[in-house]
């Protein structure tokens, strides 16, 4: 069964509904938590009886955050993620942060391992990896226009003349100055007659 992030469940309601984005906005990522930290208690076989225990702490306090009735302290949150078998992870980069779905882990596990590296590692290579080859490719593209842009016909039907395309970049002030185009590329045509 596929997984989705808690933001998506809900996604209807918090465009509509004020209070409940409100809500999600104060307690999304408390409630991605509560459902990371359940399913690593059912993988791993933990009673939250079990949790407390390890994490030094209650069952009650426990309770009482997956209910969603207190907000617990970062040092609970880490001591329960290390007892449930997880690390935890706090960043205001959340944006840009991304979190394996379940069924993936197995795979991503068993693929760092043969690479000889740590999941971390091999998500970020991931990631890089095709974050560099969109860059690459959006560079390849830009010069294909930029060659199109400047293509002429070699002779333009004058007789006993030769003509160059030179493409070359201009500095964006200058460009606008001479008021060239956006992209800041001007092709020039050099004739020589023969």
């Amino acid at each position: 069964m596929k997984t989705l992030p808690v933001s998506e469940i809900f996604e209807d309601e918090r465009k509509t509904d004020r209070d409940y984005a409100k809500w999600v906005e104060e307690m999304e990522a408390l409630a991605s938590f509560i459902t990371d930290y359940e399913h690593l208690k059912s993988l791993n076989g933990y009673s939250q009886k079990e949790i407390a225990d390890k994490a030094g702490t209650t069952q009650s306090a426990i309770s009482r955050f997956l209910r969603m009735k207190g907000k617990p302290t970062y040092d609970l949150l880490r001591r329960v993620s290390s007892a449930a078998g997880g690390e935890l992870l706090v960043t205001p980069f959340g944006l840009y942060s991304v979190t394996l779905q379940y069924e993936f882990h197995d795979i991503a596990d068993k693929i760092a391992s043969e690479a000889g590296m740590g999941v971390p590692e091999l998500l970020k290579k991931i990631l890089n990896d095709y974050f560099e080859a969109f860059l690459l490719r959006q560079h390849r593209q830009e010069h294909e226009q930029e060659k199109s842009d400047c293509s002429l016909s070699p002779r333009e039907n004058l007789p006993n003349r030769e003509q160059e395309t030179i493409a070359f970049a201009l500095p964006s002030h200058t460009s606008k100055e001479i008021n060239q185009t956006d992209s800041s590329k001007v092709c020039l045509k050099k004739t020589a007659v023969n």
